[in-house]
């Protein structure tokens, strides 16, 4: 089945945050694959300046840690997931928190194959 023509003027804020915890890369891909051509998503730093793909400075919704991004290191982070287990139970008990650039290696090599892809960088004023 072909997506509508729709679609591809659709932007997927935080990706497909529907079926998929939002700003990963698991809703990156899905929202890809049903045929979006824009994608949207949410920079905050960490402790050590790393961005992060996440939209929350508090970690409790989505990660359900006490704390904020910025307290933690990116090494501190990559142990966190970005699963949200309230909304979407243990299917994405492994969903990682990316960092921007983990997301732009997805871009580089998704983009071939996707050509109109375009990506909406949102940084979040708290990191600024």
């Amino acid at each position: 089945m072909q997506p509508s023509p729709l679609i591809h003027r659709l932007v997927a804020h935080r990706g497909n945050q529907q079926h998929y915890p939002e700003n990963s890369l698991s809703a990156f891909q899905a929202a890809v694959a049903d045929g979006c051509h824009y994608l949207e998503f949410d920079v905050q730093l960490s402790a050590d300046l790393t961005p992060m793909v996440y939209h929350d400075l508090s970690l409790q919704r989505t990660s359900g840690i006490d704390g904020s991004i910025n307290d933690f290191t990116s090494a501190e982070l990559a142990r966190f997931t970005a699963s949200e287990p309230p909304r979407l139970g243990p299917s994405f008990r492994f969903e990682p928190i990316p960092t921007l650039r983990k997301v732009i290696e997805w871009y580089q090599f998704i983009q071939p194959s996707v050509p109109k892809l375009q990506l909406f960088v949102e940084i979040k004023e708290e990191s600024i």
